[in-house]
């Protein structure tokens, strides 16, 4: 394996977490876990991403868009797709 690239390698099936992977770190080669990759990423909270928090504060809350679904759409039992979109998109 190790004369293929990696475009050359068979896609790999469900992870469990305990797969190695190849990372740099500091310009030296290490390897490291899925599960500790996954870590890093369940571990960041909103603050951490930068601009992450005003670009939430500009969005409808969910509540808001599943209030816009037209009456007569509701009682027709539109579809979850549907009944989640406003009703102006549908003429109503």
């Amino acid at each position: 394996m190790a004369d293929k690239q990696i475009d050359e390698l068979p896609g790999a099936g469900p992870l469990d977490g305990n797969e190695s992977v190849h990372v740099v770190q500091a310009a030296q080669s290490r390897k490291t876990t899925t599960d500790d990759i996954a870590e890093i990423l369940h571990d960041q909270a909103i603050e951490d991403v930068a601009g992450l928090q005003a670009a939430l504060d500009g969005k409808a809350r969910a509540g808001d868009v599943l209030g816009a679904a037209s009456t007569s759409e509701v009682r027709a039992g539109a579809t979850a797709a549907k009944a989640v979109t406003p009703a102006a998109l549908h003429g109503a």
